[in-house]
């Protein structure tokens, strides 16, 4: 159990660390950075394991669009937005990625939810409500827009909602890279390398000659390997590790540790406030992933394991 705790605790970790490292660096540049070295050190696990690295012309098309949705629409939008809001509020608006990922299942793949399921997305997403009432100043200088007369979505919101379904859907075309016989570390690695090159493409052509690509090399290369380490290398393995272990059910209803551990953490490094609403929303993400996974909860432990 203290390895799920663990995992979470470097999840949550990665937001404070993001915040950092964009005082050194912009988004694309941040993400182009660590995703380049994380692929970097993926491959060349691949290649020391002797495991096979060779794609046939007829996948690069599904590995380039797993690339775009998986690290680019991913991280960018991300990171733009915890340039706008707090560390906080970024760690617990990812916390819609299960209900999230489950009506995408739902649409996509026309797989069926039960009363109980739909019942415990509409709790855990109304947990996203308080989330949104508390905007900071930085948010709305970067303006957004009005649903209704008390609730106001900024922009750093809206690339939040797309960073989340852009994970989400990455991990349907991971399945299928899955199934057809590659192995993660190999797919985590091509796909963090041209998400990491298409940042920085992106960065290049955007032609901006008066913004600099970071003002302290030395710190935009520390917390990009910070990163790197806490997130890539030790984060994804121990998730690896513990789905052997666990059942993918249990190791998702453990995502509500990841926002009691921001809050830690946004006090620790940014002295943050901590808003009563937050409080409420955690619980009730808590409550709404317990109710959604409550009939799956029967064996906590893989088969063969």
């Amino acid at each position: 159990m203290y390895r799920i705790i663990l995992m979470q605790a470097l999840f949550a970790l990665t937001f404070p660390l993001g915040k950092l490292g964009l005082q050194y660096m912009s988004p694309l540049v941040l993400t182009g950075i660590r995703m380049l070295i994380a692929g970097a050190i993926m491959l060349l696990y691949s290649w020391y394991k002797k495991r096979p690295m060779a794609i046939p012309r007829a996948d690069w098309w599904l590995f380039a669009k797993t690339s775009v949705f998986y690290v680019y629409l991913a991280f960018v939008p991300e990171l733009w937005a915890l340039e706008h809001m707090s560390s906080l509020k970024n760690n617990m608006l990812w916390s819609s990625f299960p209900f999230v990922s489950a009506l995408l299942s739902y649409f996509l793949l026309a797989e069926r939810l039960t009363a109980k399921q739909w019942f415990g997305m509409v709790v855990g997403l109304a947990g996203m409500v308080p989330i949104i009432l508390v905007n900071n100043t930085q948010e709305f200088a970067a303006q957004g827009f009005a649903c209704g007369e008390f609730l106001y979505v900024s922009w750093p919101e809206v690339m939040m909602a797309v960073a989340v379904t852009s994970t989400a859907y990455a991990w349907f075309l991971i399945k299928d890279l899955m199934h057809k016989g590659y192995s993660l570390t190999l797919i985590n690695g091509v796909c963090m390398f041209i998400g990491g090159a298409l940042s920085l493409l992106t960065r290049l052509l955007l032609f901006d000659t008066v913004t600099p690509w970071y003002t302290d090399f030395g710190a935009a290369l520390f917390y990009a390997l910070c990163l790197v380490v806490v997130s890539n290398i030790i984060g994804y393995s121990l998730y690896g590790y513990l789905t052997h272990h666990y059942s993918l059910t249990f190791l998702s209803l453990s995502g509500f540790l990841c926002p009691l551990f921001g809050m830690l953490f946004a006090k620790l490094f940014f002295n943050e406030q901590i808003p009563a609403l937050y409080l409420g929303a955690t619980l009730c993400i808590g409550l709404g992933l317990f109710l959604f996974y409550k009939d799956e909860l029967g064996t906590k432990v893989n088969p063969g394991s």
